[in-house]
């Protein structure tokens, strides 16, 4: 008799092999009642909710574009931040060399600048790129870790193309400052 009632199934046996606590337990009660005030909507409003789904999918790409937009910008302008006093040396440097009299200004002191220039926008936009390199690794091994150790690919493909915007546009602004000195004109 007594081993009959170990075999027998009861609601607390289950509970206890799933592991069933107040947190899962609450968790499972919003979904039940999420699906079930979505199943009245769709009973008894169908044709309201026609296009929902296809309206749902389209907020949640744009969510996740939105997110993935944010994340590329942060990890530019972060990096940007890491450069950004040399980058500002570099340019005051060389405007102010520029508002020199070009009676004062020598062909040896117009190379030495080119050459200043030269290697400092080498300097830094390999330090820029390992900054960006390395936000973007850190944002891509948090997004692992939310997937379950799984690489989400398209999140990261959209990260790199909107890093890839980001650089571009910071390209068109430092562009014509440093074309408009006086030692390219």
């Amino acid at each position: 008799m007594h081993k009959n009632e170990e075999n027998k199934w009861s609601l607390k046996k289950f509970v206890h092999v799933l592991d069933f606590n107040k947190d899962t337990a609450l968790r499972f009660f919003v979904f039940v009642s999420i699906m079930g005030l979505v199943f009245v909507a769709v009973t008894f409003f169908g044709q309201s909710f026609s296009n929902l789904g296809k309206n749902f999918a389209l907020a949640m790409l744009a969510i996740l574009v939105l997110g993935t937009w944010i994340m590329a910008g942060h990890a530019v302008v972060k990096s940007l931040f890491f450069v950004g006093a040399s980058l500002s040396l570099v340019i005051y440097l060389a405007q102010t060399y520029c508002e020199v009299s070009a009676a004062s200004r020598t062909v040896a002191g117009d190379q030495a600048l080119k050459t200043l220039i030269i290697f400092s926008l080498v300097y830094i936009g390999f330090d820029f790129f390992c900054s960006l390199l390395k936000e973007i690794k850190d944002r891509s091994n948090t997004l692992k870790e939310i997937n379950n150790g799984k690489k989400p690919w398209l999140i990261l493909i959209l990260l790199g193309l909107f890093a890839g915007f980001f650089v571009a546009e910071i390209y068109l602004v430092l562009s014509p400052i440093v074309g408009q000195l006086c030692v390219y004109r």
